[in-house]
């Protein structure tokens, strides 16, 4: 009858296969067919399948290093190896970058909604909103407190740095100054360290310190950028009386310009002593320094 050499030959027709293992290599692969499609096996299991409905894969597929590694249509997207990570494609041109340690989109990504926790995105339009207005609203707060242990003495004619790190207040004097307080304030190298670089804040320094019991005494705090040691504003004029030498100081201070030293170089607090004999602040009593930022609608200069 008819037949097939073994070399050579012409099919003109096809050949139909038995349902089950139709194909053996001696490597224990095989192929296998059944009514719903047709697969690569090795041993009994499918490595890859192909049916009416679809390919289905059960091990990893390995594409070239480089061009196309997964086209989805002639002229549609495809993926492709990117350094150590996968591209995403389309139109030729690179979309988004899968890597080990970062994903990276060279479009807009737009998020479903508002985020609701913590972690989730914020979309541009709950930012918007968050900031509109033009009433204040609290961004930060920060607080140090230290109760005297000493007489703090400030020689008649001089001026102490009330953050000079050893008779005063230091960063370890920080205490809460809210459940809900966001605090990025630090003090450092004698100054307080601002965070806010090139942004339109409004800050509110509060000072509160007494002087020990005594005569009538006079004397003056100045805000001071610690770049150049330049006032910020004008001084601010304390005294005691022989009842009470309790004082609370309030400086309402802003960020001038990008380079504002105030923010770029940090400030300090000093008290200046000119009222003609030495001025103490009084031991066993708290020194201390609370800084509150607001913002009406942030943004860079």
């Amino acid at each position: 009858g008819d037949y097939l050499p073994l070399a050579g030959g012409i099919m003109t027709g096809p050949i139909t296969m038995p349902t089950g293992t139709v194909m053996n290599y001696t490597s224990g692969y095989s192929m296998f067919t059944a009514t719903g499609g047709v697969s690569f096996r090795a041993g009994t299991i499918d490595l890859i399948s192909f049916a009416s409905n679809g390919i289905y894969a059960t091990r990893p597929i390995y594409t070239a290093a480089t061009g196309v590694g997964v086209g989805f249509g002639v002229g549609a997207g495809y993926m492709s190896k990117v350094g150590q990570g996968i591209g995403v494609y389309t139109a030729g041109a690179l979309r988004w970058t899968f890597d080990t340690t970062l994903n990276t989109s060279t479009l807009p990504v737009v998020l479903p909604a508002d985020p609701v926790a913590p972690l989730q995105a914020a979309t541009k339009q709950y930012v918007d909103a968050a900031i509109t207005g033009t009433a204040l609203k609290l961004l930060t707060r920060s607080q140090w407190t230290r109760t005297l242990t000493a007489d703090l003495q400030i020689a008649n004619a001089t001026e102490l740095n009330i953050f000079n790190g050893t008779t005063a207040l230091r960063e370890t004097d920080k205490v809460a100054a809210g459940t809900d307080a966001y605090d990025p304030y630090t003090i450092a190298d004698s100054k307080i360290l601002v965070p806010w670089a090139g942004v339109v804040l409004h800050h509110s320094i509060r000072l509160s310190f007494t002087i020990k019991n005594g005569g009538v005494e006079t004397g003056t705090v100045r805000l001071r950028r610690s770049s150049d040691n330049s006032v910020i504003g004008a001084p601010v004029m304390f005294n005691r009386n022989a009842d009470d030498g309790s004082n609370q100081i309030i400086f309402n201070a802003y960020t001038s310009s990008a380079t504002d030293p105030f923010v770029t170089g940090g400030f300090y607090i000093a008290i200046n002593n000119n009222s003609g004999v030495r001025l103490d602040l009084e031991a066993n009593k708290p020194i201390s320094v609370y800084i509150a930022t607001f913002y009406a609608s942030p943004r860079t200069f």
